[in-house]
Formats: structure tokens, C-alpha cells, sequence
């Protein structure tokens, strides 16, 4: 626990749209026929960061009997031959518990990865947000 790591604001408050548009990009697909999806195709409809629900819970690692959450952020892979920087460096599918900034970043001040905190501060949220409001528009065809 590191309350004060450098960087901590600005990392929860991206991290925060990111997954505000994760939950935006998943009640517009519940909300979508299956017509709709088919003709939106799956490039539309494919988030950049998607949530798993898990039936079970999570419980808190720092506080004794809290639950702390029972969904993952998972960010969509790269195809393949996106996925690995001039250097040769291949990126590794990211996944965050639904917990991570609520609980522990801005409660306790947990600092996450070096690799986490890169990806979020690389994390295009301009591009999600198109490919969320494209989504939108084909779902009110």
C-alpha cells in the first residue's frame, strides 16, 4: 500500500473511463437483437476492454470479511500481427478485477504494475470512444 505513488490520480481517473465504457458497451449489446449484432458485424460490436460477471465472490485481500467484487475487465487481444512493438516486445492480455480501482487504488492506495499502469496510461480512450458511440448508431438502425 502506497498511497501517495506518483501519477495515482491521473491513472484513476482514465482508468475510470475505461471501464465507464466498458459498462456503456455492454448494456448497449444486452440491448441489441441478434439481427442487429449480425448486421453491425463483429468488428462493431467487438469492445476494446469487455467485462466477465463471475457468479461467485471476491472477497477483500486487505479487509477481513468485505466483499470486494465478482467481475474482471479483460482488454480484447491485438490480432496477431499487432500485438508486438518494433522492438519485438509482444503485449500480454490484461485483465483487472472489477475491485482494483473502487477498492484498492482509491480507497487504500494500492499501486498496481509498472506493466498495468503503462497500459492504462497507453490505453486509447479516444478510440473506445468511437468504436462506442459506431456501436451506438448501429444499434438504433
Amino acid at each position: 500500500i502506497h498511497p501517495d505513488w506518483t501519477g495515482r490520480q491521473e491513472f484513476s481517473t482514465k482508468l475510470h473511463k475505461i471501464e465507464s465504457m466498458a459498462k456503456q458497451w455492454e448494456k448497449e449489446l444486452i440491448e441489441m437483437t441478434p439481427e442487429q449484432l449480425e448486421e453491425c458485424g463483429e468488428d462493431t460490436y467487438t469492445p476494446p476492454v469487455f467485462i466477465v460477471r463471475q457468479r461467485g465472490l471476491a472477497w477483500s485481500r486487505i479487509e477481513d470479511g468485505i466483499m470486494a467484487g465478482n467481475s474482471e475487465f479483460h482488454a480484447t487481444p491485438a490480432p496477431a500481427d499487432a500485438s508486438c512493438s518494433s522492438s519485438g516486445q509482444c503485449k500480454k492480455n490484461i485483465c483487472w478485477t472489477d475491485a482494483l480501482l473502487p477498492v484498492y487504488v482509491d480507497k487504500f492506495g494500492v499501486e498496481p504494475s509498472h506493466t498495468f499502469q503503462v497500459f492504462v496510461q497507453e490505453f486509447d480512450v479516444d478510440v473506445f470512444r468511437t468504436k462506442l458511440d459506431k456501436l451506438k448508431m448501429c444499434a438504433v438502425k
